[in-house]
């Protein structure tokens, strides 16, 4: 063990640390879905700011990542609930995509909020909800 260990920080040494992360501009589709589907569960909730801020903060990231000067522009919100059928599973993987796409700077303020919101919004419902879903109370 002591050797693989050794050998690692030579490496990173020689090499320096790599990231071979990517990142990529999420479709407004994408960002659309994200923010109806939250709008659903709480209609405070403005969806076309939703969307805008979840498109900006992921542009924010792929620029810093490349580099990069990508405008930012406002989403266009696509409605594709009467083609799709989501469920809360198909957005928690939206978000988790957006997540990986939006968290590649790491002191953005904006990106970290809504990480927050967004993790906390789904532990909210889910929360509010797993009684129709089961019935233990204590075991």
């Amino acid at each position: 063990m002591k050797m693989i260990v050794n050998f690692q920080s030579r490496l990173t040494a020689l090499i320096g640390r790599v990231n071979i992360m990517s990142a990529f501009i999420l479709s407004d589709l994408h960002f659309s879905t994200i923010a109806i589907y939250i709008h659903h569960l709480n209609d405070n909730i403005d969806i076309q700011q939703l969307a805008d801020k979840l498109k900006s903060i992921n542009i924010d990231s792929v620029n810093y990542r490349y580099k990069e000067n990508t405008r930012k522009s406002k989403c266009k919100i696509i409605n594709n609930f009467d083609n799709v059928k989501y469920d809360k599973y198909d957005i928690i993987r939206l978000i988790q995509c957006w997540d990986y796409q939006a968290c590649e700077k790491e002191d953005n303020i904006d990106y970290f909020i809504m990480s927050a919101f967004l993790r906390s919004l789904f532990m909210q419902h889910e929360l509010e909800n797993a009684g129709l879903y089961s019935s233990i109370w204590s075991i």
